[in-house]
């Protein structure tokens, strides 16, 4: 511990600085692009010191703190009189100032470090360390005379060292050089988050500097600058805003600054920042829930994971604002996203109605209180149940979560008897969301359960009676009390009953008592007149469910339901007789006493009687209004449920003649427009009568107000889409074709209303998909809608068509060729409106038009092609042949015409020609169209029609590619001819083997060649010479490799999967170097001791890669039961080597895995990457291992990630590298040994799934690209990745398809099954899910086996002429 302090303090700083809560007007700093790098000068024991503390804090920070003590002690040394050694140790006396000066030599050499490469971000957060421990340090010597008046800022040598390292990284914070820039704002920051406490002006120069790096072009720069900001942002308050300057970056508040960054910044991981890192207050609040609708789905996750937790008691948020994060959360298209909001109800949010126990500071849940009905009962209560779980709630979604998660409260909640007799919406509904819950999974495996506490038929149904009459009884209060009364609430008794219904709707009626109860009891309900609507459609629903969807049940059900309507309306009616009758009664009574009235007296009686008749009349008039409309609604409820022939149901019949058409016909408009909504639900049952209504309902759209213009859409697009032969037939009437044109035509145009717009487009993308409709116009209308600035305010229309366009284009052929006809003339559209859309916002360039128009003409996307231009097809991806390209074909036509043209604007030209240049072309294609295209092409050329190089360029490059091509065609058809002229190149199989005088009876002959060997060596040659097929038909979905420059380091790179890993990275562009031990090639192949630490940590810091890719292992089951030892050297103890070494470095690992940590028992798979693993041998054992102890030193990290894969085939040096290669050599066994001994063995038991060894490395280049990319949101990504192959076979399977392939019988070997003595323990089926992967995008399809393979085919007639008979023709 120091003595006193040194009088040399003083030396620096005579008078301390004064704090203040409220910023100094700040001095103005100018950027330099001198920077003052100290003097090196001459080596002394102070820099060697202080380097070599920085040297081993670079290398990793496992050692921080003891480094920072270190540190410390040198400071120490040099800022207060030593009580010991450093003038016996003879090292020196070194001041304060050589010791900053010292230290500031290291951070100017940080500031030229990459952002990629880790040590920069060690050594930075090893100085935040640092200047937090000194601090501290310094605080505890601080006399308390010192630190009683809190304005007054501690001058220690700490402070004095951050001011002097600030003060050199302020004009840096201006540099030029984006590096420098970044590593300044960086340091800044973590400087800013280290100190309690900084003077004045530090504080001015720190909060100008970071807000003008706010607007910095590069991202990771803006990053720094709001993590910085984010800090000083919670100390500022609203009176700060009286002492800064009225110009520049001081004109407002720094809060409102980082507000509109986090609503307005295009980059996600600044926003993400700035969500994590401003303080939580009521001004902050509402900015960082809407977060919840970010577009980048890292940030929407990081609200529900890491902001929302922390944020304290949830019940403090509004009601409003509580709905809508679970309804965003919960159907987000992010499955991460929908998980952690699930877990944020069901665990966070829960807590904090049942108590605070358990919760940390930092909001997560440290332990689980015990289930509490009260609690559930009150988050219900908390996100307004009542009216958010209807139809489009979100309630039923959270509760299913719920019980999905918290299977704990399945016992805590008793229905019994009590619960149903003082039911609450609460109560009720947590019934009826653990009853769907149970009925909902699959295989019904919890019917059980919800039987077991849902109350059987009968007795639900006398408590659906009861709340029903409670709930009639409030009714007729409230219609029947006067003024003064006070009403009685009927929302809640609503609800109840709603509920009641929803699990009576999910009952089973195979009771006929309990059937027969709930039947008679909804039939009566039915009839109640005041009954709400919502009710009545699921009184409807459940006897619908009761009744059956067959024929006759269908018949019963509309004739009881008819029934209740026509006892409805009479209901009703006589209910108004009786006061009519009293009413004639009275009036006859007073006729006959009326002659002895004066006649004066008899006028006025009937002038009176006149007006109350006319009052009489109206409110008459009124309740028969009301009864149709109930009648016609119960009608609807019917229509919705019933699917059988209209003319086959007499009940049906019945209806649309007394109710339905009386209902169109009507002259009040309610009952009219709710009859034409029950005419359309007819017309879906009959198509007869929907081609008679098809103009009734045109007419109700020309006519019609907005609403009835968005029913009689939906009427026409649901009857086109019943009946499509309507518009389709090849006898329609043009004429009615056309008119339905016209009516979508019109919806879609920007005069209608927002809703009828939507509803137009909405339909019109169905019927389009459908092929229903097949109009270049209307398709041409939708495309101008989808870019059309004013479509941005409707987002249900840019919605629908940001996903319709794209599906529409790439499901079918002539879809496509129907974009590429319209292309042109969109093209023309947008480019005529060009001036006019650049001064609106969210206008669409002109060159992003085209770029999405060839996307959306791009023939290599199409998801099934037919016969003639075979792609990737539904199965799982067989590339049978190249695509045809004569969609480009017509569509560059098409641009070159319109460029061509006679007063083409030069504008329209150059986007028309840049377009051409994107097109794809290929020799599978129409030579027609090839030789009209290549002459616009020339034409284009010779006519000087391209004025810019960018231009020309396109324009030359179409043509090479053109000329290309057709010199291929040329090729291909004389090689075409050539060989149908020779006589000795057969056009099948069996003239090929005619010609090579063989046959097929010679496989079993006695001629033989000299040895066994021979023939392997040979089959070995043929096999290894097939040609690998390019990968380059998958498109990846992430940037593109060469702009990274990455450097990728593989182990087990000589080994089967290492090598095709090895070519992968290297045509990837990446800078690639493996490791091997026996087969070390170097330079490109290291010969590396995995088992040595030192050898790994020397080999990845010459080389510096940017990820590992791990495949040295040792994979063959039975070797690993044979050397045990060695097995979990290799697997086990060397991975978690690679894994420190790398983790230590910042290095990226992938670690190979294999489908054998799942026991394959019959009956489990697929496994997901979260099931349970279970090795069901030693192999097994040790990869799961290595699994584990890779992502345990990688935990926090997130620099690692477990990728498993099954069994492995490929390009093999010998066949015994793989599996299935070695099943080769026991075809050609089993076809040579089948007379000499008995047959061959072969496993027909376990399923495999074998896989190319060429996906597995495009997958993996794939994963390594996408996890580099994420940076620091790949903390949250998954650990545990599974690709697999979907083709399922045995090892006798397999041998089946090779002998096929090779032409040799397999009457030598013989299926076998489960071998149940075997040495080595081996599963039945352990399919992989590759679930995880598609999540993120990667491309999961895999190579047909049996094509991979049937190269061969071509080379069989040879190969038996060598073998068996050693001639060569």
């Amino acid at each position: 511990m120091p003595g006193r302090v040194s009088a040399r303090k003083g030396e620096l700083s005579t008078s301390a600085q004064k704090v203040s809560s409220q910023p100094l007007r700040s001095r103005r700093t100018t950027a330099s692009s001198n920077i003052a790098v100290p003097d090196e000068g001459p080596s002394s024991p102070l820099r060697t010191r202080i380097c070599l503390i920085f040297a081993d804090a670079q290398r990793s920070t496992a050692t921080h703190r003891k480094l920072a003590v270190n540190l410390r002690k040198i400071q120490e040394e040099c800022c207060y009189e030593s009580t010991g050694r450093r003038n016996q140790d003879n090292e020196g006396d070194f001041r304060e100032d050589d010791f900053n000066v010292e230290i500031a030599r290291c951070v100017i050499r940080l500031m030229g470090v990459k952002k990629s490469e880790g040590a920069g971000d060690r050594v930075v957060r090893f100085l935040g360390l640092f200047l937090r421990r000194a601090n501290d340090k310094d605080a505890t010597l601080i006399p308390e005379v010192d630190v009683e008046d809190p304005q007054t800022f501690p001058d220690t040598p700490s402070n004095r060292l951050t001011s002097h390292i600030l003060s050199i990284l302020f004009p840096l914070l201006a540099s030029k050089e984006k590096v420098v820039r970044y590593r300044a704002t960086q340091l800044v920051a973590h400087i800013i988050n280290s100190l309690d406490s900084v003077d004045d002006d530090s504080y001015q120069l720190i909060r100008g500097g970071l807000l003008k790096r706010v607007r910095d072009k590069e991202p990771m720069i803006r990053v720094q600058a709001v993590l910085g900001l984010g800090r000083l942002a919670g100390n500022e308050g609203e009176e700060d805003l009286d002492d800064v300057d009225s110009d520049g970056d001081d004109a407002s508040g720094l809060l409102d600054k980082l507000l509109e960054v986090l609503q307005n910044d295009a980059s996600a991981e600044v926003r993400r920042a700035l969500l994590l890192n401003l303080p939580l207050a009521p001004k902050t609040l509402p900015f960082l829930l809407e977060r919840a609708r970010d577009v980048d789905f890292a940030t929407r996750r990081a609200l529900y994971t890491r902001l929302l937790p922390a944020l304290g008691d949830f019940r403090h948020l509004s009601l409003s604002m509580r709905e809508k994060l679970l309804r965003w959360g919960l159907r987000d298209r992010d499955e991460n996203v929908r998980k952690a909001t699930g877990k944020l109800f069901r665990e966070r949010w829960i807590q904090d109605c049942v108590g605070s126990k358990g919760v940390s500071e930092h909001g997560t849940v440290q332990q689980s209180t015990p289930p509490n009905a009260d609690g559930l009962l009150e988050l219900l209560e908390r996100i307004d149940v009542v009216n958010s779980a209807g139809s489009n709630g979100i309630a039923i979604e959270a509760m299913t979560g719920f019980w999905s998660g918290r299977r704990d409260y399945w016992d805590a909640m008793s229905f019994d008897d009590p619960f149903w007799d003082n039911l609450t919406p609460e109560s009720v509904f947590v019934a009826r969301s653990f009853n769907d819950f149970c009925k909902g999974e699959e295989d019904g495996k919890y019917e059980a359960i919800a039987e077991a506490k849902i109350p059987e038929v009968t007795k639900l149904a006398f408590f659906v009676q009861r709340y029903v009459n409670d709930l009639i009884s409030s009714i007729r209060h409230n219609f029947a009390q006067s003024e003064d009364e006070p009403e009685q609430d009927t929302v809640e008794k609503e609800f109840i009953v709603e509920q009641l219904l929803h699990i009576a709707e999910a009952l089973d009626y195979s009771d006929e008592i309990g059937r027969r109860k709930m039947f008679a009891l909804l039939r009566e309900i039915l009839t109640i007149a005041e009954l709400p609507e919502e009710i009545t459609k699921l009184v409807v629903n459940v006897l619908h469910g009761i009744c059956g969807s067959e024929a006759t049940g269908e018949r019963e059900f509309c004739g009881i339901v008819l029934e209740a309507i026509a006892e409805v309306h009479d209901n009703v009616m006589t209910d108004d007789q009786p006061a009519d009758n009293e009413d004639e009664s009275f009036h006859s009574a007073r006729s006959e006493l009326s002659e002895s009235t004066p006649s004066k007296a008899r006028s006025d009686t009937r002038t009176s009687r006149d007006g109350n008749n006319s009052e009489m009349d109206e409110e008459k008039a009124i309740r028969e209004i009301m009864i149709n409309m109930k009648c016609l609604h119960i009608a609807q409820c019917m229509l919705e449920n019933v699917e059988g022939d209209l003319q086959q149901n007499i009940h049906l019949v019945t209806m649309l003649n007394n109710l339905v058409v009386p209902a169109v016909r009507s002259h009040e408009a309610p009952i009219r427009e709710r009859g034409l909504l029950c005419l359309g639900l007819c017309c879906f049952l009959d198509k007869a009568l929907a081609e008679e209504n098809l103009t009734l309902f045109m007419h109700c759209f020309t006519k019609g107000h907005d609403a009835l213009q968005v029913s009689a859409l939906h009427i026409l697009s649901d009857i086109l889409i019943v009946h499509p032969k309507l518009v389709t037939a090849d006898n329609i009437d043009p004429d009615l074709q056309k008119s339905v044109y016209k009516i979508f035509s019109k919806g879609l145009r920007a005069s209608a209303a927002a809703d009828v717009q939507s509803a137009a487009t909405i339909a019109l993308c169905k019927l389009m998909l459908m092929s229903v409709v097949r109009d270049e116009d209307l398709l041409k209308q939708l495309v101008m809608l989808f870019f059309d600035p004013a479509s941005k305010e409707n987002a249900a229309v840019t919605q629908a068509l940001s996903y319709f366009l794209p599906v529409f284009c790439h499901s079918r052929w002539e879809n496509m060729e129907m974009m590429a006809a319209v292309a042109a003339s969109v093209l023309h559209h947008q480019v005529t409106l060009a001036d006019e859309m650049e001064d609106e916002d969210g206008a669409i360039g002109v060159n992003t038009i085209g770029s999405m128009l060839v996307d959306w003409t791009d023939a290599r996307k199409l998801v099934v092609q037919d016969a003639s231009r075979s792609g990737w097809d539904e199965a799982g991806g067989k590339d049978a042949q190249a695509v045809n390209g004569d969609v480009h074909l017509t569509l560059a036509e098409c641009l070159l015409e319109r460029a061509l043209a006679h007063g083409c604007p030069k504008d329209e030209r150059k986007v028309l020609l840049t377009m051409v240049g994107k097109l794809y072309t290929t020799s599978n294609s129409s030579a027609e169209k090839l030789q009209v295209v290549s002459d616009l092409v020339v034409e284009a050329i010779d006519g000087k029609i391209a004025t810019d190089t960018a231009t020309k360029n396109a324009l030359n490059k179409y043509h090479s590619i053109l000329s290309k091509v057709l010199g291929e065609v040329g090729i291909t058809q004389s090689n075409t001819e050539d060989q149908a002229s020779d006589p000795t190149m057969g056009g099948n199989e069996t003239q090929m083997e005619v010609e090579l005088g063989v046959d097929e009876n010679e496989v079993q002959s006695d001629e033989k060649p000299a040895g066994t060997d021979a023939q392997n060596i040979l089959l070995d040659q043929l096999v290894l010479t097939l040609p690998q097929q390019p990968s380059t038909r998958y498109h990846s979905l992430v940037s593109s490799v060469d702009e990274m420059a990455k450097t990728v380091f593989i182990t087990g790179a000589t080994g089967l999967l290492g090598r095709i890993v090895f070519d992968t990275f290297v045509n990837a562009g990446w800078t690639t170097i493996g490791a091997g031990f026996s087969r070390a090639k170097p330079p490109s192949i290291l010969k590396v001791d995995l088992e040595d630490q030192a050898a790994i940590e020397t080999t990845l810091d010459d080389i510096k890669p940017s990820i590992i890719i791990h495949c040295a292992a040792n994979r063959f089951p039975d070797q690993c039961e044979a050397d045990p030892d060695s097995t979990r050297a290799l697997n086990i103890a060397s991975s978690r080597r690679l894994a420190l070494a790398a983790s230590s470095r910042s290095i990226f690992l992938i670690y190979l895995s294999t489908d054998y940590v799942f026991s394959g028992r019959p009956g489990e798979a697929p496994y997901e990457a979260t099931s349970t693993p279970n090795p069901p041998n030693l192999y097994g054992q040790t990869k799961l291992a290595g699994e584990k102890a890779v992502l345990e030193v990688c935990e926090n990290t997130g620099l690692a990630v477990v990728l498993r894969v099954p069994v492995l085939y490929g390009h093999a040096e010998s066949n015994a590298e793989s599996a299935v290669n070695v099943l080769i050599d026991a075809v050609w066994k089993a076809a040579q040994d089948k007379d000499a001994q008995g047959p061959m063995e072969m496993d027909d038991y376990s399923l495999r799934y074998p896989t190319n060894t060429e996906d597995v490395a495009r997958v993996i280049v794939d994963i390594a690209t996408r996890y580099l990319n994420a940076d620091e949101a790949r903390v949250a990504m998954p650990k545990i990745l599974q690709f697999s192959g979907e083709q399922r076979f045995t090892k006798y399977q397999m041998c089946q398809i090779l002998a096929g392939i090779l032409g040799l019988p397999l009457d030598g070997m013989v299926g076998k099954g489960e071998d149940k003595d075997a040495k080595v323990a081996r599963p039945y089926d352990t399919h992989l899910s590759t679930k995880v992967l598609k999540d993120l995008g990667v491309d999961v399809r895999t190579m047909d086996f049996t094509d991979w393979w049937y190269v061969l085919r071509v080379f069989r007639g040879v190969l038996r002429l060598i073998l068996w008979t050693g001639k060569w023709r």
